[in-house]
């Protein structure tokens, strides 16, 4: 599998989340890229946010990565079957559309986390930013833990 691309103009919206540290968790919003990836292609679908990478796209996840997660190999070719419609893009010589519907639909829910985390104020941590926008949006119920965050919500 070839790396998967990403455009350039997430580089900061990317820094913040796998580096920025909630101050009273010390935890990032995500560990890896693969998981944000992953994450982004998943909220670009549910929103029906696919947008194609143009000519500023870069490397974001070696490809070698991803197929040591079956959860999100699976999730890459389900995001494309589902795009699709058909169950030829999962075959292994249609590989190169399925990354780039997955990709299209990482650009597009990078587009969304990047305008829930613009209407927030610069010093509230990313994660915490993310989780009132999954929240307000109906990802899940607002029982919440001691720290504001969900209970049943890991990244």
């Amino acid at each position: 599998m070839r790396n998967l691309r990403r455009s350039k103009q997430w580089t900061g919206l990317i820094d913040r989340l796998v580096e920025e540290k909630d101050p009273e968790t010390g935890q990032t919003a995500f560990p890896t890229l693969r998981e944000l990836m992953v994450f982004a292609a998943t909220l670009g679908y549910e929103q029906a946010r696919r947008e194609p990478l143009g000519d500023d796209s870069v490397d974001f996840v070696e490809g070698r990565v991803f197929p040591r997660s079956d959860v999100a190999l699976d999730l890459l070719y389900l995001i494309a079957l589902a795009a699709e419609r058909k169950v030829e893009v999962i075959d292994e010589e249609h590989e190169e559309q399925a990354l780039a519907v997955f990709e299209a639909y990482a650009n597009g829910g990078c587009a969304v986390m990047d305008s829930w985390l613009d209407a927030h104020p610069a010093d509230e941590s990313p994660i915490r930013s993310l989780m009132t926008d999954l929240r307000r949006h109906g990802f899940f119920n607002n029982e919440e833990a001691h720290d504001g965050t969900p209970e049943d919500v890991v990244f």
